[in-house]
């Protein structure tokens, strides 16, 4: 029974992301013609890839919780964890970087924020 709740609420819990992130169709919304440009091609992949590489992040930590939760006190097994919560954020550093990186090449370029 309690196996079955908490599987229910960490479902839940990865499902928001995707809830928040949904698309609304208008059909009777004009289509947007506008001519392709490198940078109108490079927001495309930002837009894309920032929600993945969040909800990724978001999922390492919960993974390095569920780590700690399980060690029951195993040296071992915390070190693990601790391992995989500074290797997480090293990953966002790592990633907050590079996505800088982008933004300001974009305004260096003139293609604006």
């Amino acid at each position: 029974m309690k196996k079955s709740i908490v599987l229910s609420f960490i479902t839940a819990l990865l499902a928001m992301p995707a809830v928040t992130l949904a698309y609304v169709f208008i059909p009777d919304a004009p289509p947007n013609n506008v001519p392709i440009n490198i940078l109108g091609v490079l927001a495309g992949v930002f837009n894309l890839v920032w929600p993945i590489t969040v909800a990724v992040i978001i999922i390492m930590f919960i993974y390095a919780g569920f780590q700690f939760l399980t060690a029951q006190g195993d040296p071992s097994k915390i070190a693990a964890a601790r391992q995989s919560v500074i290797w997480g954020a090293a990953g966002v550093a790592v990633i907050l970087l590079a996505f800088s990186m982008i933004t300001i090449i974009r305004i260096t370029i003139g293609g604006g924020i």
